[in-house]
């Protein structure tokens, strides 16, 4: 039987999406000064399905209340998914991939850091190897996918992203 992890791992796996969540409030990204439109909602980043295909046990789930919810997975893989329901979730995405790829175009420094193009998942999907994440969006949600450890963690990632993402909707 796999060892749970401990307090500190699990602080380590949900922190940065946590603060992610914050920057985003505070920043107040793509409100554009409309009202707050409902968010879809974010419960398949806690999916059982997920734990059973990447065959884990769900060890954390933490949801904003905000459009933000994350999950921690621990077992054969551990993984962490979160969901991102944010209005403009398709502008976003695009704009972290482009930026993504300009930063290490100029850095030249990592070459596992430069977004890797996932096609079939969702309207547009990438792959970074140095960070073992998977980035996707199927119109109406961001989802996130990182891989601690798994025999190989692209496969991983690709099934909880596929697991987590809603059906496509079609960008403005």
């Amino acid at each position: 039987m796999p060892r749970a992890p401990s307090g500190a791992r699990i602080a380590q796996l949900l922190l940065p999406p946590l603060i992610l969540a914050a920057m985003l409030l505070v920043a107040g990204c793509g409100s554009a000064g409309r009202a707050p439109r409902a968010h879809a909602p974010a419960a398949d980043a806690c999916s059982p399905s997920v734990a059973a295909a990447v065959h884990a046990t769900r060890t954390a789930a933490v949801d904003s209340g905000e459009g933000l919810t994350t999950c921690a997975y621990s077992g054969a893989a551990a993984v962490r998914v979160t969901v991102d329901t944010l209005p403009q979730a398709f502008r976003r995405s695009q704009n972290s991939e482009e930026e993504r790829g300009q930063n290490t175009a100029g850095w030249k420094i990592d070459p596992a850091a430069q977004p890797q193009q996932i096609d079939g998942l969702g309207l547009g999907a990438y792959w970074v190897e140095s960070e073992r994440t998977l980035y996707a969006t199927d119109g109406a949600r961001l989802v996130t996918v990182t891989v601690g450890r798994a025999r190989d963690a692209r496969s991983v990632a690709r099934t909880a992203t596929r697991l987590s993402l809603g059906r496509v909707v079609e960008p403005p």
